[in-house]
């Protein structure tokens, strides 16, 4: 599905959230992987694992060690 948004959703050259000129990945808005381009947006590495909370799941994961 990742191969199909990025064939047809136009690739910005900055990151949607925070706006950095920095390389995006799409990003799945509703956790349902759909074919529905509104349901996608481009989003920087950082900003992506902010959203899907991996971020926080990494901080966690190193304090305890």
């Amino acid at each position: 599905i990742h191969s199909w948004v990025r064939r047809n959703l136009l690739l910005p050259k900055r990151c949607v959230n925070c706006r950095e000129n920095k390389k995006v990945d799409a990003a799945n808005i509703s956790g349902n992987y759909l074919r529905d381009l509104e349901d996608w947006k481009w989003l920087c590495r950082k900003c992506h694992m902010v959203e899907d909370n991996r971020l926080n799941i990494l901080h966690k994961k190193r304090k305890e060690g």
